[in-house]
């Protein structure tokens, strides 16, 4: 047998990747988890209502700003409608599998979790002011690993790999053009992910030789290097990540939440008047959110002992809150004493 790194296009017939052996067991249990969690929010209420997603873990900015970073990890598992899930659920099955039998388990786990944080990173960068949930930017981080694996391999896969890297460019040309086109998908995910996974994959991708052989053309993977070596990216992109969620962090806009969480801390401090003057300032700036802030104004107003203006600000939580801030608003109602 000798190695050779001469390619011959004449002369090519079809070189098939070597068989892997290795089960998929991450991506089965990945799918499992998505569809889990997609049953118990459905079961909580709906898995298209924002308090439900945000109770679940659901990314929004400024809960995020507020402390509660894990929310770039817990979206990854929540999806909004049974077509947001059945997309990605499918998408994973098929690319999933690939990638880590190609890649490995450890491998496999770094790129899918790294560049779904990066992609939430990403949408907390540019897209801070939405509730967004989805594993879409860790699929498109495992698509973009399976290009940089096609793109590494394709002298030593031939026609194989170079029809395959076409196919999946249309792929990935297909959905970005779908998302551009289409309201309320979020983009800034999807590239944030597409582009961590491809970085990843890179970094991370076994290497396969062309060899001949009596017999022709084979592969075989080179398994000279040791993958620790390679494992320098991890740091690297949890660095940049924690790099990017201090930038979102201060360019976050002022925004009604802002004003709120703000009204909240105000509250907690026995503080009304400076919590009334935000609270204010957060009704002014929209309507998005608007019953949380009333509902938070009659209270104030009840501890205030101020029971007409707290009845009109919980009449008004009651016609404009979700199903959750109505119940509240109802239980602080009951507290007031009947004159």
């Amino acid at each position: 047998m000798y190695e050779t790194d001469e390619y011959d296009y004449e002369q090519e017939r079809y070189v098939p990747m070597p068989e892997v052996t290795r089960k998929p067991y991450l991506t089965y249990a990945l799918l499992a988890i998505n569809v889990v969690m997609f049953g118990l929010a459905h079961l909580a209420g709906g898995t298209e209502d924002p308090d439900v997603l945000l109770d679940f873990g659901a990314m929004f900015g400024p809960l995020i700003s507020q402390g509660e970073y894990w929310r770039l990890l817990t979206a990854m598992f929540l999806h909004s409608g049974f077509m947001h899930l059945g997309f990605n659920v499918f998408a994973l099955f098929i690319f999933g599998q690939s990638v880590e039998r190609s890649y490995g388990h450890a491998p496999f786990f770094l790129i899918y979790f790294l560049a779904g944080l990066a992609g939430s990173v990403t949408s907390y960068l540019f897209n801070s002011i939405a509730i967004a949930a989805g594993a879409s930017g860790a699929i498109f981080g495992v698509v973009g690993a399976l290009g940089a694996f096609l793109l590494l391999q394709r002298r030593a896969f031939g026609k194989h790999a170079q029809n395959s890297l076409i196919g999946l460019a249309i792929i990935i040309g297909i959905n970005i053009f779908i998302g551009l086109a289409t309201p309320g998908i979020d983009n800034w995910a999807h590239g944030g992910g597409l582009v961590a996974g491809f970085i990843l994959g890179l970094a991370l991708s076994p290497q396969y030789r062309r060899a001949g052989t009596m017999f022709g053309y084979r592969v075989f993977v080179n398994t000279s290097g040791s993958l620790i070596l390679k494992w320098w990216i991890v740091p690297v992109t949890l660095l940049i990540l924690a790099l990017g969620v201090i930038i979102a962090d201060r360019r976050l806009p002022e925004n009604a939440f802002t004003h709120y969480f703000r009204a909240e801390r105000y509250y907690s401090q026995g503080d009304y008047g400076r919590a009334l003057d935000s609270l204010d300032l957060a009704i002014e700036s929209g309507p998005i959110g608007a019953a949380q802030s009333h509902l938070l104004r009659g209270k104030i107003y009840i501890e205030a002992g101020n029971y007409q203006l707290a009845r009109q600000e919980l009449g008004i939580a009651l016609r404009l809150g979700s199903r959750s801030i109505q119940v509240e608003a109802l239980e602080a109602l009951r507290t007031i004493p009947n004159r």
